[in-house]
Parts: C-alpha cells; structure tokens; sequence
C-alpha cells in the first residue's frame, strides 16, 4: 500500500514503531508479515492504510479515515432486516473499535495519514 503516517514534526514513522504502538495498546503478538493483528477484520495496516488510501480521506485526517472503515462495513446494512441491522451493527462496533481506538491515540499524538 502506498500511504505514510507521519509524525507530529512531519517525519514519517516507520511501520515497525507504529506495530508497536498497537502492540503495546492492546498487548497482543506482533505478526510481521501483516503488522499487528488488532481485530477481527484484520490487520491495522490493512484497514487503517486501506482507508488512507482510497481517494479523499488522507486530506480530511483521521476523521475521514474513521469515516470509510465503517462506511466500508456497513455496506451490506440495506439489504437487511432491521433486526438483522441491529445485530450487524453491535458486531461491527465490537470489531472496529480497536481500530478506532488506534486511531484516537494516533491522532491525540498529533500523527496525520498521507496518501503517497
């Protein structure tokens, strides 16, 4: 993927110290292939990077970024009933919070997404 989180000085962080951040957020294994697995929709570099990436929301900051992961998600939510909405919304709130949580830290850092 092609995106930079940089630092509250502009220097771009290094993946390996973001992993450890998450690491030491929710204090978990670190998988070196896919970057720390923080939930069940996957790694961080996936989905935080994946919404960095697709147009527009690196620009916005990390509200934008929060915005299209669970936009991502929610997509299926008009073809269901309005329990099974329901339902599918506590799973997803379940499932995204680290990665909001994540997010929050990195923001309150003064971190910002780019898109490269």
């Amino acid at each position: 993927m092609a995106f930079q989180i940089l630092n509250n000085e502009g220097i771009t962080l290094d993946f390996n110290v973001l992993d450890q951040e998450s690491i030491e957020l929710f204090g978990t294994e670190t998988d070196s292939d896919n970057y720390q697995l923080t939930g069940a929709a996957g790694s961080w570099y996936q989905v935080i990077g994946g919404a960095i990436e697709r147009p527009g929301n690196y620009t916005s900051g990390w509200d934008n970024v929060k915005v299209d992961i669970y936009s991502l998600f929610t997509k299926k939510l008009v073809f269901m009933t309005s329990e099974e909405q329901i339902e599918r919304l506590k799973y997803l709130n379940a499932i995204l919070a680290p990665y909001f949580t994540l997010i929050n830290k990195w923001s309150k850092q003064g971190y910002k997404p780019v898109k490269i």
